[in-house]
């Protein structure tokens, strides 16, 4: 074999044993904490914001990357500073500035105003193999207004590349998922034959049972969560379920 070609072919294959070296993707949880200096929440209105989330720091670099964008990304939504048009990806750190920034104004704006804002995020890890890890994110958020907004989120990663895993990959037959995913909603919600999801309550686009946005893998099963507003009105709190897929 020519020697620069065997250079080549010994330079790949040494690349491949170490990619294939390298530790499937895990976190660490950070935590971020701020509140108005000299602030009392009790007498006064204060921002408050209170971050336990996921920073993944081990794996592939590319997959790493990819996976503390997702995270970072929906905490910024979770707190009201997110903008899919923006060019620049702020830190979470400069979001909560930004965030300080807006609830300082609102306060100068308004020299009565005295409500204080809050924003809290949890996570925990749901689900572990070799290739997948899930981990469910809770927010609760309240920036004025009639009532707090909480929701949770899932994310299904792929261990060695960082993205997202969609639910195909989990069940071939959606149609058939579904068919069996209703009959687990009617029957924990108590919505019998003669009653349609409208009757209940429910406002199912069409009046038609859907698949949540929001799925757990748990390894023998689904976990579907619906938050407030996707499905009831607010009052009548979120619904979640979990789905066989044996």
């Amino acid at each position: 074999m020519n020697p620069i070609n065997y250079l080549v072919f010994t330079l790949v294959l040494l690349s491949g044993c170490i990619h294939q070296g390298i530790a499937p993707l895990d976190f660490s949880t950070v935590q971020y904490k701020y509140q108005t200096p000299d602030c009392e929440p009790e007498t006064d209105a204060c921002l408050m914001v209170n971050l336990s989330y996921p920073n993944f720091d081990q794996g592939d670099s590319v997959a790493r990357h990819l996976a503390n964008r997702i995270i970072r990304n929906s905490i910024l939504d979770n707190i009201g500073m997110g903008n899919v048009e923006s060019e620049i990806d702020p830190s979470i750190r400069e979001a909560v500035d930004e965030l300080n920034q807006s609830f300082s104004q609102v306060k100068k704006d308004y020299l009565s105003y005295g409500i204080g804002w809050q924003a809290e995020v949890s996570s925990s890890e749901l689900f572990r193999s070799d290739t997948i890890l899930v981990v469910e994110m809770n927010s609760m958020t309240f920036f004025g207004g009639a009532h707090p907004n909480h929701g949770t989120r899932y994310f299904n990663f792929n261990r060695k590349k960082g993205n997202m895993i969609p639910l195909s990959t989990f069940i071939k037959d959606i149609k058939a998922f579904t068919t069996k995913a209703e009959t687990v909603f009617k029957e924990q919600y108590h919505i019998n034959k003669s009653n349609t999801y409208q009757d209940a309550g429910f406002n199912f686009l069409g009046n038609r049972f859907i698949l949540s946005a929001y799925y757990a893998f748990l390894g023998d099963s689904i976990r579907l969560h619906y938050n407030p507003y996707e499905i009831a009105p607010y009052s009548m709190g979120d619904f979640e379920i979990t789905v066989s897929i044996k």
